[in-house]
């Protein structure tokens, strides 16, 4: 397969995991050959939406891909001649929409250039079920799949080697996002709120915060992407929730820590019990009262246990929840929709690695 991504990346090769698990994916030979136009590099730069689509399907002509797949684009229009010149290309494309984020009103609307190109495409890969998906299935899409937020496993894909000094009893790595109108926040910011509040309470300065917007005595600033696992190897709890809830979905904070190598504590949604395995490092909460149950049962552990748990975490995440992982699914996927598969009556849909339904619409 000749692969055509339109990727949300700023600067050009800033998505390092994209990049290898692209390049990891051709030497396995699961493609031919793969270009990542880095459309937000041009769109920050001023460039308008109609000259970046232009490119776009010149760089289209030009590679001749057997499949495009469409990246958060939120933010670049489309146009309808566009996609059905995209469609009409002597390769006659497979065409697909990756959507890392959860959007839901009104607390954070789904654009309308995503809603009109994800319409356009062959198939939807999504990072839960839920408000999205329902609209997204109401405006006519007809294959929604599930691909769940991934890990690095280049950068975050190692364990503590015992020489970190542990700074923290729990760290939770997260930005605090309101709205000046408070219904419009999202639900999962005020839980992320009371939380933190709680566990300074219990913990004090053992418990930290790590992110934009906080002002409290456990906020501890932002931090660099690339600087969480050093983060998490002089702590000895993550913790974490969701902004916004739907089935199966949670943040990327929750497979960095545990390929990190750290016991992750996470706020429970429907569908986890399909997705995680029992015993898996990391641990799920439906309270506060039920997240500080747990907590106290971890820390009640010496560090060499909690490093035990944190080594199942690491090999959980890196073999099921990477940036490849994710890329070879979709991949995968745009195959079977591409007009020249002859073979689609034989192999059928791709099943879904992470649950037990191909897709849920």
């Amino acid at each position: 397969m000749r692969l055509l991504i339109i990727l949300n990346e700023n600067p050009p090769g800033s998505h390092i995991d994209v990049h290898n698990a692209l390049s990891k994916l051709k030497q396995e030979g699961a493609l031919q050959s793969y270009v990542i136009f880095p459309w937000l590099a041009y769109f920050e730069r001023g460039i308008h939406s109609q000259d970046i689509a232009a490119s776009i399907a010149k760089t289209a002509r030009e590679f001749e891909p057997t499949a495009i797949l469409w990246a958060h684009t939120a933010g670049l229009r489309v146009s309808t001649d566009t996609i059905n010149n995209l469609r009409q290309l002597p390769s006659r494309p497979s065409m697909g929409y990756f959507e890392g984020d959860l959007y839901e009103s009104p607390y954070k609307p789904l654009p309308t250039e995503v809603l009109n190109l994800a319409v356009a495409c062959d198939v939807i890969f999504c990072p839960g079920f839920g408000v999205m998906t329902d609209l997204l299935k109401r405006k006519g899409c007809l294959d929604i799949r599930y691909v769940p937020s991934p890990t690095d496993e280049w950068r975050f894909g190692r364990v503590r080697d015992g020489s970190e000094q542990i700074l923290f009893d729990v760290v939770m790595v997260g930005n605090n996002v309101f709205s000046r109108l408070p219904w419009r926040t999202m639900p999962g910011s005020r839980e992320r709120r009371e939380l933190a509040k709680f566990f300074q309470e219990r913990l004090g300065s053992r418990f930290a915060v790590f992110g934009m917007g906080w002002k409290a005595p456990y906020a501890a600033g932002p931090i660099p992407f690339d600087q969480q696992i050093d983060l998490y190897h002089r702590s000895r709890i993550a913790f974490g929730v969701n902004n916004l809830h739907a089935k199966y979905s949670f943040s990327n904070r929750l497979p960095i820590a545990m390929s990190c190598g750290v016991p992750m504590v996470y706020g429970y949604e429907t569908g986890f019990d399909e997705v995680f395995e029992p015993n898996c490092g990391a641990f799920f909460f439906k309270d506060k009262w039920d997240a500080w149950s747990i907590i106290k049962n971890l820390l009640a552990k010496d560090q060499t246990e909690l490093d035990e748990i944190g080594e199942i975490a690491n090999r959980f995440a890196l073999s099921r929840f990477t940036t490849t992982h994710i890329f070879r699914y979709m991949c995968e996927t745009l195959a079977f929709y591409a007009p020249n598969n002859r073979d689609r009556r034989n192999h059928g849909i791709p099943t879904n690695p992470w649950i037990r339904s191909t897709c849920v619409y």
